[in-house]
């Protein structure tokens, strides 16, 4: 389940409702990418805004999932 603040906005944006799984969501979109640790996803919202989620499993893959999407590296990792 989503615990802080911050993963419940994720969990909203993900499209995810009250009390399913942050981690089985975040598994299944990383799935697509072979399995990665870390996410780097662009979701639109219902009032046709962008968000982009940047994810990992910790908070070291967290850091180098954000490291790479100031470089613009999107590459599957």
């Amino acid at each position: 389940m989503c615990i802080r603040d911050s993963n419940k906005l994720v969990a909203e944006v993900m499209g995810l409702g009250e009390g399913e799984d942050c981690v089985a969501k975040f598994n299944e979109e990383v799935a697509a990418c072979g399995g990665s640790t870390q996410l780097i996803q662009e979701y639109e919202l219902a009032n046709g805004k962008k968000a982009l989620v940047i994810a990992g499993l910790n908070a070291d893959d967290t850091r180098e999932a954000a490291r790479r999407a100031m470089k613009n590296d999107f590459r599957c990792m």
